[in-house]
């Protein structure tokens, strides 16, 4: 999902940099225990996705695991790593996924790959989704760049290159921005773009406005019960909304855990008490029984 990290990780101690060492040292057991418990099968992408997370290991903030779930089936292989700090061995390691594709990149799209990575951005996150038998998509990749600051230009540039309408004008309230970059079996590379706001946020009245606007008033009233909304937009138009969750007593945490239920997914329902972020698409946001959830849930 859609880590946002502030400027707490920009100036990080020796010590919290140790610790984070500590901690990976967790999350790559329970990493590999959680692929035995769901049987992932193996492929090149998953093994490129386990050597980035080797390359990245101590470097990150934090790993979880991500799962697609409607009330008739469930999606489990799907892994992410989140707050990378991109250092020369990292930025190599990134640009190595791209040519997985098998499809040469877009000369456009490389030039603000290595823009971005040169000029714009401390942090990465990484992310493997396997083949889904949900939205019959096949397994992909998911690179994505955190700009330290997302301004009107670099709005324009990313639009421009995406061809994606849909960015419209560049948001206000200065959202943390996370740049996608998709990598599926000989396909095109595809862009995606995603907009973090805080609840000290919703209420400028710009924010408000942009939100709305995509949200309707009712989805806007919604994302006020959570501290942190995320807007997702993607190249196929399914675009999507992420909200943090800090307790699982609110409506959508109720939602989840009965979905979930009635898949009786034990690996899951194990885990319904780590769940860090909720997605689904915006026009569900209000819907008591959303058809499908993106789950995040954190690995300890």
């Amino acid at each position: 999902m859609v880590d946002y990290p502030r400027g707490d990780l920009r100036d990080q101690s020796c010590a919290t940099i140790h610790d984070q060492g500590i901690q990976g040292v967790q999350w790559m057991k329970e990493y590999r225990a959680l692929r035995q418990e769901i049987d992932v099968t193996e492929t090149d992408f998953l093994t490129k996705f386990d050597l980035i997370y080797k390359c990245v290991y101590g470097k990150h903030t934090r790993f979880e695991w991500t799962c697609k779930v409607s009330d008739v089936a469930i999606d489990v292989n799907r892994f992410l790593v989140c707050g990378i700090r991109i250092d020369e061995e990292v930025r190599s390691e990134l640009t190595s996924i791209l040519q997985i594709a098998r499809t040469p990149m877009d000369a456009p799209v490389r030039r603000l790959w290595d823009e971005l990575l040169s000029h714009h951005c401390d942090y990465a996150h990484v992310a493997y989704a396997g083949t889904s038998g949900l939205s019959n998509q096949g397994e992909v990749l998911k690179l994505y760049l955190v700009p330290r600051l997302y301004d009107d230009l670099l709005h324009q540039s990313i639009a421009r290159v995406s061809s994606k309408d849909s960015f419209g004008p560049c948001p206000p309230g200065a959202p943390v921005a996370n740049i996608g970059f998709v990598v599926e079996r000989a396909k095109a590379i595809s862009m995606r773009l995603y907009l973090a706001y805080e609840i000290d946020q919703y209420d400028d009245k710009t924010v408000r406005e942009y939100l709305t606007s995509i949200l309707g008033k009712r989805g806007y009233e919604r994302i006020k019960e959570y501290p942190a909304t995320v807007i997702g937009f993607k190249p196929d138009g399914v675009d999507m909304t992420y909200v943090f969750m800090n307790n699982h007593d609110n409506h959508l945490g109720i939602v989840a855990s009965n979905l979930v239920r009635r898949t009786g997914n034990i690996p899951v329902q194990k885990r319904l008490d780590r769940i860090t972020y909720v997605g689904l698409p915006p026009t569900e946001l209000v819907n008591d029984h959303p058809s499908v959830l993106n789950l995040y849930l954190k690995l300890d």
